[in-house]
């Protein structure tokens, strides 16, 4: 599921995927590692490297553009595609 809101909220929500807009214009989006670690991770929607592509449907569901690979902790390596966390093997 996703929320739209201006800033990254104090506490992050497991499932939800916060996407960061600033006058309609999305540019972060961020979320708790799927791994279950509770690391935060946020993505970079606007310019610079790297960047990711999200794209949303009508059913509030998210899909990320590249994979997501933490290099670090966890290292997590996974899709969202339709909202679902699809992992790497």
């Amino acid at each position: 599921m996703v929320k739209w809101c201006s800033e990254t909220p104090d506490q992050l929500l497991p499932g939800i995927c916060y996407c960061l807009e600033d006058a309609g214009v999305p540019w972060a989006v961020t979320f708790k590692c799927p791994c279950g670690c509770g690391q935060p991770i946020s993505l970079n929607l606007i310019g610079g490297r790297p960047v990711w592509k999200a794209t949303i449907s009508s059913q509030n569901q998210i899909q990320l553009h590249p994979s997501v690979w933490r290099t670090v902790s966890c290292r997590s390596h996974f899709w969202v595609r339709n909202g679902r966390i699809c992992w790497v093997k």
